[in-house]
């Protein structure tokens, strides 16, 4: 009895023609057939060649030959990226698989050939857009007219074909089945349900491993490999998680060949490839596909047990990497410090061109650590560096040293500076004093310190000294009550901080004795960085700049007419005087040039300053600027959103033509129109109450960035070198709990005066009324030795 057949169609609308025996053989495959073509396999056998009838049919990811005699069987099956070369000439079809010697050959026309070769690179295009074709699979023909008919049909097959959206999560769960296909991994349908549950309907593009860590690592395989085939996720993450074996030899692939990758984050990851290599084979392999890798823009491997050579490694290889800029580097929490070649270290951070973050926090480098600030002070293009919890042991006041030097460097090109954590306790002002010359540094994390009042007396310095710190975090650094109302009197005084972090962990230990002062200081410091994000920064500091320039001009003008004056007393003198000098009339042709100098002068002195006093004129052609800008941004506002408009009325359209009529696309657009208008005025409002401020405050406050108020600065503030870091023993008195003595041990030597200082008493009847109620900030206290016990 013959067998029946099923009706169903293949890609070319012909049917496929495919029996009950090989459906069964094929299984749920059969409901994904593309092609089935008969092919004949050649044999060499005593009696001559025996031709074998197979039957050779291709599904959406797979190759299925079939045997016909003596019964129906599936013989082999292959994935179409288990293909590492086709042959296709007139009469023979041959397929090279990955780990198999010999190549499979089959016997067909050039018709067949074709269409197959055809077939499967256009699904393999279709299904990997990103990927090149050339990088999947490789094609060999006999003639050039085969090598163009494959690529005619190649380009009609992908055009009829559901082509996939590269960046769509949909491409991804695609791409995701097909490589659980090649690795012979099952396919888990929870990860697809829990990506499109969580990352699509959230718009996450960090893929996180942690989500799924209740899979096995293997399980894991195909969807690290996807993340080379897709472009919708841009970051990846690992967080506590062994990725070893062929997990980390796929992730240095997908690391080596992603387009869209920009973020990897491996957190206390043991990395290790499925080869047992000793550290610098290994070292060569981090150094090979970090010097390669093509957009990454954030590398996190804190608390990865790094050692110092892969850490080098590491760095080398992003510092000749020519596809990346601006890199983020995170090597924090690894242990650096043993074994620790200094020349290279330093030499590979001095090189470190590529990466403008690097946070080597907790890495145990405090022996070497003034060397490596040496070598960063040397790098122009870290801006951001985190070096916190590495001030140990007894190079500590040599590292301090070294890093004020860096700081107070002319050329230092640092934004942000972290040494959180670090117990630096007095040294810490140090640290601040030589921030009173930067001008470069606008975010500082000096918290988990515990400075005390001296940390806190150079911290008031700071603020009040007229830099350009934007944010400060201060927290857990012993700051008592009277020491936040002191930070309250400095800030009200600052116009460009723009952020504090409240010291919580401190306030703790005090509020419940000084609650109200530590309320009314915390609304203080709250109202004030309202005012310093708001307006009324700018035309308060306007103001001062005007007052400032008209005194200067008087005084500069009162100056040289004084001067002037007396040369015409002196002038008139000589001309009275009975017995004129030697020279005379010699000497007053001079006088009189120089009094017609003074006067030019004077004219020149007014004219110079003449742009400052019309400083409103300057400030009318900012707006007027501004106004333009907002023309300009309501006119491609509503360009854009109009544009949405219509396309959202064509896609309802499309999607329901029966149910919309006219009337509802014209109530569609006037309610488009209605949210824009009221998005344009909300824009207008930004545009307006930002623009032009922002333009006015960043010229007015150029004065404080430039290298001329940098060296008046120095001048004025007439100080020592804060290299020389001398720790105070003596305890220093203030409203809060008293500091603990350096040295327990030895008995607290008693006080010459037993008074308490003027300020402090009334300070501590009062309350806290000014920062001038602190112990005096001269750096004769730096300096200040143990008193003296009386015997």
């Amino acid at each position: 009895m013959a067998s029946s057949e099923d009706k169903s169609l293949d890609i070319f609308g012909k049917p496929l023609e495919l029996t009950e025996q090989e459906i069964a053989v094929l299984g749920d495959d059969a409901v994904r057939v593309f092609l089935r073509r008969v092919l004949s396999v050649e044999t060499h056998t005593k009696k001559g060649i025996v031709s074998d009838p197979k039957t050779l049919v291709v599904s959406s990811s797979r190759c299925h030959v079939i045997a016909q005699k003596p019964s129906v069987k599936l013989e082999t099956s292959f994935n179409f990226l288990k293909i590492t070369l086709i042959e296709c000439s007139e009469k023979k079809l041959v397929f090279h698989l990955i780990g198999e010697g010999r190549p499979r050959e089959f016997t067909t026309d050039r018709k067949n050939g074709v269409t197959i070769v055809g077939l499967i690179l256009a699904q393999l295009k279709n299904l990997f857009p990103v990927t090149p074709l050339d990088t999947l699979i490789k094609a060999s023909y006999s003639t050039e007219s085969i090598n163009s008919e494959v690529s005619l049909l190649h380009e009609s097959l992908r055009q009829a074909m559901d082509s996939s959206d590269p960046n769509s999560l949909e491409s991804f769960i695609t791409i995701y089945g097909f490589l659980c296909d090649l690795h012979n991994i099952p396919y888990i349908a929870e990860i697809s349900s829990y990506l499109r549950a969580a990352y699509w309907t959230h718009g996450f593009r960090e893929l996180n491993l942690r989500d799924f860590e209740h899979f096995s690592i293997r399980d894991l395989l195909p969807l690290v490999a996807t993340l080379r085939h897709n472009n919708y996720f841009d970051s990846f993450s690992v967080d506590g998680m062994k990725v070893t074996g062929e997990v980390f030899d796929e992730l240095a692939h997908t690391l080596v060949h992603s387009q869209t990758l920009k973020k990897l984050k491996l957190t206390n990851c043991s990395l290790k490839p499925v080869k047992k290599l000793n550290v610098t084979s290994l070292g060569q392999i981090m150094q090979q596909f970090f010097s390669s890798a093509i957009s990454l823009q954030v590398i996190n491997l804190s608390d990865c047990k790094l050692t110092p050579d892969l850490a080098i490694a590491i760095m080398e290889g992003l510092s000749v990497n020519p596809n990346i800029s601006d890199t983020t580097l995170n090597l924090s929490s690894n242990e650096l410090g043993h074994g620790l070649d200094v020349r290279s270290m330093s030499d590979s951070l001095s090189r470190l061109k590529k990466v403008n973050a690097l946070n080597i926090s907790n890495t145990n480098i405090d022996q070497d650590l003034s060397r490596l600030i040496e070598a960063l002070g040397l790098n122009r293009s870290i801006k951001h560096l985190s070096i916190g919890q590495n001030f140990e042991g007894r190079e500590r006041i040599e590292g301090v040293k070294q890093l004020c030097r860096m700081i107070k460097a002319d050329d230092c090109c640092l934004e942000s500076l972290d040494i959180s954590d670090s117990k630096l306790k007095e040294v810490t002002s140090a640290i601040l004093n030589s921030l009173i010359y930067n001008d470069s540094i606008v975010k500082l994390d000096i918290s988990g310190n515990g400075m005390g009042t001296h940390g806190l007396r150079a911290m008031v310095k700071l603020l009040l000294s007229g830099t350009q710190l934007k944010e400060l975090h201060c927290g857990n650094n012993d700051i008592t009550a009277p020491g936040l109302t002191y930070i309250a009197d400095a800030i009200e005084h600052n116009y460009t901080i723009l952020s504090i972090s409240c010291p919580l962990s401190d306030i703790v230990k005090v509020a419940a004795r000084d609650g109200d002062i530590i309320e009314e200081a915390l609304m203080r410091i709250q109202r004030y960085l309202c005012r310093n994000h708001s307006d009324e920064k700018l035309e308060m500091k306007l103001a001062k700049i005007r007052q400032k320039t008209l005194l200067t001009t008087s005084q500069q003008s009162a100056l040289i007419s004084r001067e002037v004056v007396q040369v015409e007393e002196m002038l008139g003198n000589l001309s009275r005087a009975e017995k004129k000098p030697t020279n005379y009339d010699v000497e007053v042709d001079r006088a009189k040039a120089v009094k017609e100098e003074a006067n030019k002068v004077l004219q020149l002195v007014d004219s110079l300053y003449s742009p400052q006093k019309e400083a409103q004129q300057f400030e009318i052609i900012v707006k007027r600027m501004s106004e333009v800008l907002e023309r300009e941004v309501e006119g491609l506002y509503r360009e854009f959103v109009q544009e949405n408009i219509e396309t959202m009325v064509t896609q309802s359209v499309k999607s329901c033509p029966l149910l919309l009529t006219e009337s509802d696309r014209e109530t569609l657009r006037q309610i488009g129109r209605r949210e824009l208008q009221s998005e344009l005025q909300e824009t207008k409002k930004a545009v307006a109450r930002r623009t032009a401020p922002e333009i006015i405050n960043s010229i007015r406050t150029k004065d404080q960035t430039t290298p001329m108020g940098k060296r008046r600065r120095r001048k004025d503030d007439n100080e020592e070198d804060d290299d020389e870091i001398v720790i105070p023993s003596d305890p220093l008195t203030t409203d809060g709990p008293t500091l603990q003595h350096l040295g327990n041990k030895r008995p607290r030597p008693p006080r010459r005066n037993q008074n308490r200082p003027a300020g402090l008493k009334k300070a501590a009847e009062t309350g806290p009324s000014s920062i001038w109620d602190l112990p005096a900030s001269d750096d004769t206290d730096n300096n200040s030795t143990p008193v003296e016990t009386k015997k």
